[in-house]
């Protein structure tokens, strides 16, 4: 984890308690910090918000999914990319190939070397 994203995770960490649930909890208007998990679209509405504040184009989480798994399959070998699938949760390698948002040649020479390696 990069060294500024470490020291805001300690801080949340030491501002929510290090204790056992959500990671992700709701804060009242009044600053107060809850244990109860965040809805998806309370985070959703969120990085609306955070992005047109920001003057970019809306994103949402999903964004960061498909952000964490291109660049996750833009430095794996074939190893690396079956264990970014298990990350992500993914049944299946052509599931989380459909979430690369890198050049289409790149995903297919991914596909090609993978099913190379299986003998197909």
């Amino acid at each position: 984890m990069p060294p500024p994203v470490m020291r805001a995770f300690s801080r949340w960490v030491e501002l929510r308690g290090n204790h056992a649930g959500p990671l992700v909890v709701a804060i009242n208007r009044g600053g107060t910090i809850g244990r109860s998990r965040v809805s998806g679209e309370s985070i959703r509405l969120w990085m609306r918000d955070a992005s047109d504040r920001a003057g970019i184009p809306p994103v949402s989480p999903h964004d960061g999914r498909r952000t964490f798994i291109s660049d996750g399959l833009a430095v794996a070998d074939f190893g690396d990319a079956a264990y970014l699938q298990r990350l992500a949760g993914h049944a299946s390698m052509d599931q989380t190939l459909g979430y690369d948002r890198r050049p289409d040649q790149l995903a297919e020479d991914l596909m090609e070397k993978i099913t190379e390696s299986r003998g197909e």
